[in-house]
């Protein structure tokens, strides 16, 4: 079963139980999933049947059904496509953290939002043409590579043009804080392992609602949601038009 409602946070409280109702499916080992490489380094995480876990953030051409598309939060993992794997939300405390216990950043939760939404400036959502180089980007965002000038960087540069101090975008994501140019959103990383016990590439994940208890959500209407584990209560708010459930491309 799929959630497609649209969960907005308003305190860390509703996080945090979204994402202990995600981790607790399958006897509490998480998603069962398995990934492919869809076009150079970005690639397709397939949700398995019956899993629970909201895409609604999504656009349509970052989501196909059951499935998103990421990249790894990683720099020192295994990759095992096609491989059944188990994989559960990271957050601990305020911050998200990927295997390498290194915590998400600034910068990449700003990239990752904005290619999960489909607004990521010279991407090419097209053919990934250019997967590598986000990739790149995302992991110098984390501080797990260095790129040399990050104003000459086609992705790294727009974090610039938002604040200069490339040290702010370095620095730790905390969940429970509004970022203005994030929004309404929330991104994690999802710590992922094969189902045979090997360390395999975490990958990144966004989410609609915010834990930052600043933030202004349009008007909601309560809900009470069986997740598996029990009803939860969490307010969401209903789009006048969701996303159609379209394919997205399965090759480079």
């Amino acid at each position: 079963m799929m959630i497609f409602s649209c969960p907005v946070f308003a305190d860390m409280a509703s996080l945090t139980n979204y994402v202990n109702s995600i981790n607790s499916q399958n006897g509490g080992n998480g998603l069962s999933y398995t990934y492919q490489y869809s076009a150079g380094v970005e690639f397709r995480v397939t949700v398995g049947a019956g899993q629970t876990l909201d895409l609604s953030a999504y656009d349509s051409k970052t989501r196909g059904t059951n499935t998103f598309q990421s990249f790894c939060a990683e720099s020192n993992a295994g990759v095992y496509t096609n491989t059944a794997s188990y994989g559960k939300l990271s957050l601990r405390g305020n911050y998200s953290y990927n295997s390498s216990n290194k915590a998400l950043s600034v910068g990449a939760a700003y990239l990752y939002k904005m290619f999960a939404v489909g607004d990521l400036t010279n991407y090419n959502y097209a053919t990934g043409s250019n997967a590598t180089a986000f990739r790149t980007s995302l992991w110098a965002a984390m501080g797990s590579t260095t790129v040399s000038n990050w104003a000459n960087d086609a992705f790294l540069s727009q974090l610039l043009a938002i604040n200069s101090d490339q040290n702010f975008w370095l620095g730790a994501y905390d969940v429970s804080q509004y970022y203005s140019f994030i929004g309404d959103y929330t991104v994690l990383i999802m710590d992922c392992w094969t189902t045979t016990g090997y360390n395999t590439q975490d990958v990144f994940y966004l989410v609609n609602g915010s834990g930052g208890s600043t933030s202004t959500p349009e008007p909601t209407t309560l809900a009470m949601w069986f997740l598996g584990t029990g009803l939860l209560p969490l307010s969401y708010r209903v789009r006048k038009n969701l996303w159609p459930n379209r394919n997205i491309r399965h090759g480079a």
